[in-house]
C-alpha cells in the first residue's frame, strides 16, 4: 500500500485564505500607522530644532563678524507647514524678518500647525490657543526659554503647546515650559 504526503486542496485553499486576511488586514492599517510615524518624527524633529536654537543661544554661536545674539525658533502665521530658526540681532524678542533666518524648517509632508494649534499658559491665567505665531527664544547667561507670542505684548508665557495635524486628522504635540524643558507627546 502507497501513502501520499501531500497538501490537498482544501488544506492549500484554507492556507492561501488565512494569508489573503492577514495581508488584508496589514494592508488596511498601513496608512494609519504611517500618519503615526510621520506625526513622530515631526514631533521630534520640531523638539529637535528647539534644542539646536538653545545651543545656539546658550553655547554663544557667532551669526555675522562679531555678533553674538539671542537664538529663537518662530512658528507663524497660521496655519503654518514651516518654522524658522532665527537670531534675534535686532534683541527685540521676536522674528524680524529674512535677516535673522539661520534655516527653515519644513513640518510634516503631509501636515501643519492649524489656527488653535499654538497654546501659551501664564501663570495663573487660562491657557491661551488664539495664538498667531510664537517666539522662542534663548538669551545667554539666562537658562529659562522666553516665550512670546506673534508679539511681545502675547506672554511671556510659563509654558506653551504647539499641536502638529495631520492631513487625517491625527494630532502631536510638542510641549515648551519656560524652565527649559522641551518634549513631545
Amino acid at each position: 500500500m502507497k501513502t501520499s504526503s501531500a497538501f490537498t486542496l482544501i488544506e492549500l485553499m484554507i492556507s492561501v485564505s488565512i494569508l489573503v486576511i492577514v495581508s488584508t488586514l496589514i494592508l488596511a492599517s498601513y496608512p494609519k500607522f504611517s500618519d503615526n510615524a510621520d506625526l513622530t518624527l515631526a514631533a521630534r524633529t520640531v523638539v529637535s530644532s528647539i534644542r539646536a536654537a538653545q545651543f545656539y543661544g546658550i553655547g554663544v554661536k557667532e551669526f555675522g563678524p562679531g555678533e553674538f545674539p539671542a537664538y529663537g525658533v518662530y512658528f507663524g502665521p497660521l496655519p503654518a507647514v514651516s518654522y524658522i530658526v532665527f537670531a534675534d540681532v535686532d534683541e527685540n524678542n521676536q522674528w524680524s524678518g529674512s535677516s535673522e533666518r539661520v534655516e527653515t524648517q519644513s513640518i510634516l509632508k503631509r501636515g501643519y500647525i492649524d489656527n488653535g494649534g499654538l497654546c501659551g499658559k501664564e501663570n495663573g491665567q487660562p491657557i491661551d490657543c488664539s495664538l498667531s505665531g510664537l517666539n522662542i527664544i534663548f538669551k545667554r547667561p539666562y537658562p529659562d526659554i522666553f516665550l512670546y507670542g506673534d508679539n511681545t505684548s502675547q506672554g511671556p508665557y510659563d509654558y506653551v503647546e504647539i499641536t502638529i495635524s495631520s492631513t487625517r486628522g491625527n494630532t502631536k504635540k510638542v510641549v515648551v515650559w519656560k524652565s527649559g524643558q522641551v518634549y513631545a507627546q
